[in-house]
């Protein structure tokens, strides 16, 4: 039985993102919801200069003023709405990195490894859940450990009764008790 592996495991992810789908969907409702709120208040802002200026007949130049400003207003517009998507893929890059741990450790969880621990970056979020995933492993690996040497015993108790003289029967019922017991000794990686 091995040791729980404590040390950090050094993680290379393929891509930036964890699942696509899990981090771009946020950026987009968070770039939706930002984008349309800035977008509503130049509607706002238009609708209002719109009838000062271009509806004032004495002042033909500030036509192209308008005009210009727009142009203006649409770079910016794209600029903000990249810089705010360029941020919140860095900030949710906090949590991909624990979320591909703990997906980690739940797959070799169920596969029966136990010697799996999630170690996170100093720079990663969710350091609280880490602490708590790792207790519950050490829980469990404690708890399976202690049923490893209860089998052990009771196989050991086994090998006692097939030495003795017993009728056919009771021995082909001890070999099957025999034989659960070492499938699920070795069931688990500890």
């Amino acid at each position: 039985m091995s040791q729980p592996n404590l040390e950090p495991t050094r993680i290379a992810r393929r891509t930036t993102v964890i699942k696509g789908s899990f981090q771009s969907r946020y950026v987009l409702i968070t770039v939706l919801f930002v984008g349309s709120l800035t977008l509503m208040m130049f509607m706002d802002l238009y609708g209002i200069l719109s009838d000062s200026v271009l509806g004032n007949p004495t002042r033909p130049d500030l036509a192209q003023v308008w005009d210009s400003a727009l142009r203006g207003f649409a770079l910016r517009f794209v600029l903000y709405i990249l810089s705010v998507t360029f941020f919140l893929y860095v900030l949710l890059h906090r949590l991909a990195g624990p979320v591909l741990r703990f997906t980690r450790l739940a797959r070799a969880v169920s596969a029966l490894d136990l010697t799996h621990r999630v170690v996170l970056r100093e720079t990663d979020s969710m350091k609280d859940l880490q602490g708590e995933l790792n207790a519950m492993m050490e829980s469990l690996h404690s708890a399976v450990k202690t049923d490893q040497l209860n089998i052990q015993k009771a196989l050991g108790e086994v090998e006692i009764l097939k030495k003795q003289n017993l009728p056919a029967d009771a021995r082909a019922r001890l070999d099957s008790v025999y034989e659960v017991l070492s499938t699920t000794l070795k069931k688990f990686t500890l």
